[in-house]
């Protein structure tokens, strides 16, 4: 597990890299399958737009998705028995809406795990009497009250998640135009 004396991308490459998530997120943030990493996409999107735009709850809105996945299961099913179409389709496979509980617990291992370091992180910097961390963290906190009074968290939380889907792709596909602004801001740095 990481340690608090690494940097944060240190910290967040090793706790991926200790439940074994670093490559498949990889995957999903690079869209090296672009219909999975597409309704990944779209269902944070909805479920965005489903509980803040919409105004309803998110128990009522799994309730939803439990009863048409059921129809559309028992429709499906109805459309093979009839010889209509979807024949040789394994239907139990096909129209699964719920993730494997493996992806659940490790979601929740891996949040868990977040949480804990930022707690740690707040715990260390309560106790130091180096007064430039404490300074460090003192504007940290100011700058994400800031934030939190022009954004409510949801709208915060779509804008985290659109980004981490985007921001990776326009940097490969950029690159060597990103890396030269780097270069240039490190030679501005250095002199």
């Amino acid at each position: 597990m990481a340690t608090l004396e690494d940097t944060w991308q240190d910290t967040m490459v090793s706790l991926f890299d200790a439940h074994g998530v670093r490559e498949p997120l990889l995957d999903i943030l690079t869209w090296e399958n672009p219909k999975e990493t597409g309704m990944l996409f779209v269902s944070g999107v909805m479920l965005y737009v489903v509980t803040n735009v919409l105004n309803l709850g998110l128990m009522m809105v799994i309730g939803i998705i439990a009863i048409l996945q059921l129809l559309l299961f028992r429709v499906a099913k109805y459309i093979q028995d009839k010889g209509i179409a979807l024949s040789g389709v394994d239907l139990k496979k096909e129209f699964v809406v719920t993730p494997k509980p493996e992806t659940v617990s490790t979601v929740v291992h891996v949040v868990g795990d977040m949480f804990r370091l930022v707690e740690e992180t707040i715990k260390s910097l309560a106790l130091s009497k180096d007064y430039l961390r404490l300074l460090e963290g003192f504007v940290t906190l100011i700058f994400v009250s800031a934030v939190g009074r022009v954004m409510d968290l949801p709208s915060l939380l779509l804008l985290v998640w659109t980004l981490s889907f985007v921001v990776l792709p326009v940097y490969k596909q950029n690159e060597a135009m990103f890396d030269g602004l780097l270069g240039g801001v490190e030679k501005l740095k250095g002199e």
